[in-house]
């Protein structure tokens, strides 16, 4: 063999080789986990643009005065975490309660997978009370479903699938 045919030979070799590596690189790109980083860092506040109305199961406690207010929120990512607070305030002719629910995400990555979290909230106020709810300080649309008979949201368990 001639000195140029090893050449050619050696530079379609490279050539072969350059374009395994590129598509090995780029099908391993495809199958990892994309993540993506919090939109806000310093306010922890996951991004809740999307969630416009929350259905959550009621009952109302005639003996103890007391509203309890049971479900599961679908959040953005798996990392966010829901917590919750009632505010309530009389007034001469009508109650209202508002559920403040605040999403908040720390982490600096995470997989792009809706997540669900489970939340219950009691408070004492009129049975006619106005209930109403927040997310993360903007108003969203709440509907109550009434428990029905026999069922005790006191009780409530979570029940993971699976």
């Amino acid at each position: 063999m001639s000195r140029i045919q090893m050449i050619v030979i050696s530079v379609i070799i490279l050539a072969a080789l350059g374009v395994i590596a590129f598509v090995s690189y780029e099908s391993y790109q495809s199958r990892s986990i994309q993540t993506a980083p919090v939109a806000d860092a310093n306010a922890n506040e996951a991004s809740t643009t999307s969630i416009e109305l929350i259905t959550a199961k009621h009952q109302y406690n005639a003996d103890m005065g007391t509203h309890t207010v049971a479900g599961t929120l679908e959040t953005p990512t798996i990392c966010d975490i829901l917590s919750t607070s009632v505010k309530t305030e009389k007034s001469v002719k009508t109650a209202t309660a508002t559920i403040a629910f605040k999403l908040t995400n720390t982490s600096e990555t995470c997989a792009q997978a809706v997540g669900e979290q489970r939340f219950k909230v009691s408070f004492d106020a009129p049975e006619n009370a106005v209930i109403q709810a927040t997310l993360n300080g903007r108003p969203i649309q709440l509907n109550l479903v009434p428990v029905p008979k026999g069922e005790n949201l006191d009780d409530f368990q979570i029940y993971v699938k699976g």
